[in-house]
Order: C-alpha cells, then structure tokens, then sequence
C-alpha cells in the first residue's frame, strides 16, 4: 500500500513544473504563526492525555519525566508503521513492573485518537462525497461510513465490558491486559473528548497553513482537509508518520480548487512543525540520555 502512495505521489509531482514551486509564497504571516502556535496546544493536549493515563494506572511523576518520556515518544513513533511504537520512547522512562499498563494506556490513548479521526473525518468525507460528481455512490458510502465508525467505537467503547465480563469468568486468568482493563472505564471518556480536542486543531493548523500560502478560506477547504485526513489515517505507513501519504491524498482531494504546489508546500510545512521538529527534540533528548530517576 504505501508503495503504491509513493508511486501515486511521484505521478502526480512530476506534473507540477518548479516555476509552481517558486511563485508560492508566504502571503499571511498571522496565519502561519497562529499555526505554530497551535503546535503546543496540539501536543499540550497529547501531554494531558499522557499524564491523566499516567495519574490513573501508575502514580504522579515530575513534569520533566512527563515532559521527556513525550518527546522521545514522538521520536521512536516517527521511525514505526503508523508511529504505534510511540510506547517504546515513554516506557524507558519507568520501572518494568508499571510498563505493561503504561504501554496499553499508550495505545488505548493512540485508539482514542483514531476513532476521533474516523469519526469527525467521516462526517467531512461524508460533505465531501455529496458535493461532488460522486454522489451517486452517496448509499454506499453512508453504509460504508456507518460500518467504519460503529465497528471502531465498539471497539473503544466495549473494552469496559470486557473487563466486567473477565472478572466474573475468568477471575482465575488475570493478565497485564486484564488488570489494564480495570482502569479503562476511567479512562476512557477523557481520553476520547481530547482526542477529539486534538483533531480539531490538526484540521485549524492546515486550514491556517494553506491560508498562510495564499489558499482562501472556504468549506470546500475545511472539507477538503477533513477528508483528507480520513483518508490518510486509514492506510498504514511505514516511517516518518504519514508523510507522503497525506500528501498524496491532499493532492488528489483538493487539486480541484488548491494549486498543486500550495498543497504540497502546506502540507509539508504542516508536518515539519507537527511532527518533523518534536521529533528531533525527543532524538536529542534520547542521545543525552543516561539515567532516569523517577
């Protein structure tokens, strides 16, 4: 599949002449920076979704450990397919004896993530779909997004019931995952409104990059960028978290009404201080790395 995104993103970017690429401009340096800004917030919110699974299934730690165990994080998910392996750079952080908890919290929290991209996105690829010529698949589509969505928070939303029924059943076969079950139903509505939360300002921060280089604000764009990244979060990657891949669906969602090379230069934009700058933060904060004292 993502040989197959390479190969798309290549087709379409040899169609674009470098002349594209030097007439685009900054064109509004609010925007690019209010979009920056929303950079802390966006992991800021990741950061409280960490320290709540913390606080709930292991104990309190000082805000620099929170703080490091994030960055390196980000570090280890970006170099994993769909950047899953995001536990790896927060566990070294914490004795052996919690990790196991702690690794689920972090998935569960990815989980949490995921179903608020499929949902919200759905809903934008929904909009999508009924404004353009393929409307005609529209009862597909609607049965297609109610299967996704439903099969996706089930399998958030269930968890807490599995835990019930294991205590009652199978109290004699406790395991990590069974003891990390006790803690979902607390987990579990935070988790999600703040997934949601982030998603809201993933979708602002490309808004306001394509306005930065000269894109106008329109439904079309906020729809465009929803679909966007409902798309994208449903084919896997390799590396580097979904570089090129979002790329290559923006270009084909949004090059009806975007200049090609707008696309391209806001969308790595985007993932340059997303994703590409936190990254080499937690890297440094890897290499420096000697001894951690909880």
């Amino acid at each position: 599949m993502f040989v197959l995104v390479v190969f798309l993103f290549y087709s379409k970017v040899i169609e674009i002449s470098f002349d594209d690429f030097k007439n685009v401009g900054i064109s509004n340096y609010i925007s690019l920076i209010c979009a920056f800004v929303l950079v802390f917030v966006n992991w800021g919110l990741e950061l409280w979704k960490w320290k709540f699974s913390i606080s709930v299934v292991h104990r309190k730690v000082n805000s620099r450990i929170l703080l490091e165990s994030l960055f390196s994080g980000i570090t280890t998910g970006i170099v994993t397919p769909n950047r899953i392996g995001n536990f790896l750079g927060r566990m070294i952080y914490f004795p052996k004896k919690s990790r196991s908890n702690l690794i689920f919290a972090t998935l569960y929290g990815n989980l949490a993530q995921f179903n608020a991209t499929v949902l919200l996105g759905g809903i934008g690829f929904l909009f999508y779909v009924r404004s353009t010529g393929i409307s005609i698949y529209s009862s597909y589509v609607n049965f297609f997004l109610f299967l996704l969505i439903t099969l996706a928070l089930l399998t958030y939303f269930v968890f807490p019931f599995i835990s019930f029924f294991q205590k009652k059943l199978f109290y004699k076969y406790q395991n990590s995952l069974g003891v990390f079950m006790a803690f979902v139903p607390v987990l579990m509505k935070p988790l999600f409104v703040l997934s949601l939360l982030r998603f809201t300002i993933f979708v602002l921060q490309f808004v306001l990059v394509f306005h930065a280089f000269g894109v106008s604000f329109s439904s079309l764009l906020m729809i465009g960028v929803l679909t966007t990244y409902f798309i994208s979060t449903l084919i896997p990657t390799l590396f580097l978290g979904k570089l090129l891949v979002r790329e290559t669906i923006a270009l084909y969602i949004l090059s009806a009404w975007v200049n090609e090379a707008q696309i391209i230069t806001s969308s790595m934009t985007l993932w340059l201080i997303n994703l590409g700058v936190p990254a080499l933060v937690g890297l440094f904060i890897l290499l420096r790395l000697k001894s951690v004292k909880l």
